[in-house]
């Protein structure tokens, strides 16, 4: 496994992934979630503009969107998705391509 992913899911493009990753972070959220605002910076246009827009005319990146939409709505709670360049996203792209493990 490679960060938070298992090697066959690696495979996948990387919105897909980004997608995923932000999918999975709000799941680990969810007991704080309730009637909350959650600000994720994403440094994946594709990601950020999709998840402003609500909507993509791409199946798989719909879905995508849908599921994070449905667990917001689950929860009562909303999104602030911002862009952030890549460079300044390197702290946080290191972190998800460990292997953290035991970490917490």
């Amino acid at each position: 496994m490679r960060g938070q992913f298992h090697t066959d899911e690696t495979a996948q493009p990387i919105h897909i992934l980004e997608y995923e990753a932000v999918y999975r972070a709000l799941r680990a959220l969810q007991p704080h979630l309730r009637d909350t605002c959650i600000r994720i910076w994403c440094d994946n246009q594709v990601v950020v503009h999709g998840l402003q827009k609500g909507f993509s005319s791409k199946p798989a990146i719909l879905s995508q969107i849908k599921r994070i939409h449905q667990l917001l709505r689950e929860y009562h709670a909303s999104l602030i998705i911002q862009w952030i360049s890549t460079k300044d996203n390197i702290p946080a792209d290191t972190l998800s391509r460990e292997n953290l493990g035991d970490a917490f």
